[in-house]
């Protein structure tokens, strides 16, 4: 197999080894490729052949054509920045690593023969003193630097947070974020726990200027649609929602603040119906029933805690969040992902308390981050 030159290489190391620090380096990566060779199949180790072979076996087949394109696309990068004419069982690895889930850190670490081992994980289900060995981390994901709109002192937030664990590890660092907020100067106007909401699922009926239309085209045709949505009488007229549950009163509460702080759980590996059932219903009655979106201009806050101890582990999912209140027009200024809640006593303490308020250094991250949420001001 030819090598080729590579002039743009951001993502090697000092050491020669292509770094991975995340999905936020796949468009670099990708720039570098698009200048050909894209369909190049890289010449591999015999242990390489065998990486390569582990790691399509953790995709379902009919993901292996896009995943063995991705795979061969990066190893040839990494070939061509070190000048080589085989790819080495690390070059397979690192792509696996960028077309994965960040999740899957463990299982390639296991690969390189690095990380922890399955009986050090272990030890903190069996024995107390082992669970509380167990690390703890919370991380503050780089702040927006974006002013506010006014001065603290005249600002109002609202939280939501999505666990059933009241006073929980989730509940304590919204807790603390709304306080870092209130220290500043603002105003905490509620805290939402999500579980306590009647909050119903859209049905998806047509909306009456739907309906309207298809009657133009066939007076006959049947449909259930949505008496009250937008479009009643005139599409710049207000309706009322036909489902009867809790999302009008928990709208105007939205409307009422200037930032938002939203925590939830992540549990078995996704955000769970909680936070997915009301964002779609937030989205659905946006869209139905008023005319105008309630973040425009707003800043939010987002926190994620899961059980693993991998910090990056669930990220993937505090994104999902993220892009979901970016459709509602707010900016999203800072983020919190919490790790290590697993164990004997479940992320709890003996008191039933989340445990994460052992770690006070910790918990300052999600205080600073509530305090920039309304000053504007990154803090350390």
């Amino acid at each position: 197999m030819s090598t080729y030159t590579v002039k743009h290489q951001p993502l090697l190391s000092s050491g020669g080894a292509l770094r991975y620090n995340g999905f936020s380096e796949i468009r670099s990566l990708g720039a570098s490729l698009r200048g050909g060779h894209a369909n190049m199949t890289p010449r591999l180790t015999p242990d390489a052949q065998q990486a390569y072979k582990e790691v399509l076996e953790t995709f379902p087949a009919i993901l292996h054509p896009d995943k063995t394109a991705r795979i061969d696309w990066l190893v040839g990068l990494q070939m061509a920045q070190k000048g080589v004419a085989e790819g080495d069982r690390e070059m397979v690895i690192t792509a696996a690593r960028f077309i994965s889930r960040p999740s899957s850190k463990a299982r390639y670490d296991k690969m390189m023969g690095i990380g922890e081992t399955r009986e050090t994980v272990k030890t903190g289900y069996q024995t107390l003193e082992g669970y509380y060995r167990r690390p703890r981390e919370v991380k503050r994901w780089p702040p927006v630097v974006a002013k506010t709109t006014k001065p603290a002192s005249e600002m109002k937030i609202l939280a939501f947070c999505a666990s059933d664990r009241k006073e929980g590890n989730s509940d304590m660092l919204v807790s603390e974020a709304a306080r870092g907020a209130t220290d500043a100067g603002a105003a905490l106007l509620d805290k939402i726990y999500l579980p306590d909401l009647n909050i119903k699922h859209c049905q998806n009926f047509y909306m009456q200027r739907d309906i309207v239309g298809v009657w133009e085209i066939d007076p006959d045709m049947a449909f259930n649609y949505c008496d009250y949505s937008c479009g009643f009488k005139g599409l710049k007229e207000k309706g009322t929602c036909t489902l009867d549950d809790d999302m009008p009163e928990v709208y105007e509460k939205i409307k009422a603040a200037d930032a938002i702080i939203f925590g939830f759980p992540i549990i078995n590996g996704w955000e769970g119906e909680v936070v997915t059932g009301f964002q779609e219903r937030w989205q659905r009655y946006t869209g139905c029933v008023i005319t105008d979106r309630a973040g425009e201009g707003r800043r939010a806050m987002v926190i994620g805690t899961w059980g693993t101890g991998d910090i990056q582990a669930y990220d993937n999912i505090v994104e999902v969040v993220i892009n979901r209140l970016n459709t509602f027009k707010y900016n999203v200024v800072e983020a919190i992902s919490a790790c290590g809640f697993a164990g004997l006593l479940s992320g709890l303490d003996g008191d039933g308390k989340g445990i994460i308020k052992r770690y006070p250094e910790e918990m300052k991250k999600a205080y600073l981050a509530g305090r920039n949420l309304v000053t504007g001001e990154f803090g350390s």
